[in-house]
């Protein structure tokens, strides 16, 4: 138990003397949140402008007007491509911020 204590507490330590040696490690959480944020609105913009290529339609007359969208079966193929590549995207952002610390991690300790 002592050992694997030991352990834990050195390695504690060189996260703290990495980061303390590498002031740039501070921004990139900064940085990986502006570029999700970035892609999200990207995204969402796009988004919004495929749902508008679907024809309204006017649901019951009850109480007021209800409208929907309804699409043909190729709209949904893209909708559906379009929500697995935002998916996609933003794991390829999650990706790219954890290569960037496990780069930088790996020059430090050598």
């Amino acid at each position: 138990l002592l050992t694997e204590l030991d352990t834990a507490v050195s390695c504690i330590e060189a996260s703290c003397e990495c980061l303390m040696e590498e002031p740039t490690l501070f921004t990139e959480p900064f940085l990986a949140l502006m570029g999700k944020a970035a892609c999200f609105a990207l995204f969402g913009t796009m988004f919004m402008l495929l749902l508008s290529t679907g024809k309204v339609d006017l649901v019951g007359h009850y109480g007021g007007v209800k409208r929907g969208l309804e699409f043909s079966p190729e709209q949904w193929v893209y909708l559906g491509f379009f929500v697995f590549f935002f998916f996609w995207a933003m794991e390829m952002n999650t990706a790219a911020s954890t290569y960037v610390i496990a780069w930088i991690a790996q020059h430090w300790y050598l």
